[in-house]
């Protein structure tokens, strides 16, 4: 995800479908049939820090840049259950939450590094 407001590039079958405008990636539905084309991310909240704006929630750009902040984030199913899905969220600004995500310890989410919010394979 890019974008609070997802426009998807579609990958469900050989060739994927997409547009100039898309914000959002689906799921590769061609290679994993029958998983959820957009798994629903489970984020957390965060408390930015640093002089440019704070970034898009769940995702995107916000500001002009290069004085701007992009926050992009992901979801997947990667144990292959039904109880939530993995997420993780990146960052141009240091970042925290007050409290770390199921099967995660980490609170402090620095700029530029994957930050998992929610760990499905701990979290079933």
């Amino acid at each position: 995800m890019f974008s609070a407001s997802c426009s998807y590039e579609i990958r469900a079958g050989l060739n994927p479908t997409s547009t100039p405008n898309d914000t959002c990636v689906t799921v590769d539905q061609f290679r994993f049939p029958g998983l959820a084309l957009a798994p629903t991310p489970i984020d957390g909240t965060f408390v930015y820090s640093g002089a440019v704006p704070d970034p898009g929630n769940p995702a995107g750009l916000v500001g002009s840049c290069p004085n701007c902040a992009i926050r992009g984030m992901a979801a997947g199913n990667i144990d292959n259950e039904s109880v939530g899905v993995d997420t993780w969220v990146i960052s141009s600004k240091d970042g925290k939450v007050s409290t770390a995500g199921c099967g995660t310890t980490d609170t402090a989410a620095p700029a530029g590094t994957p930050f998992n919010t929610f760990n499905d394979a701990t979290c079933d």
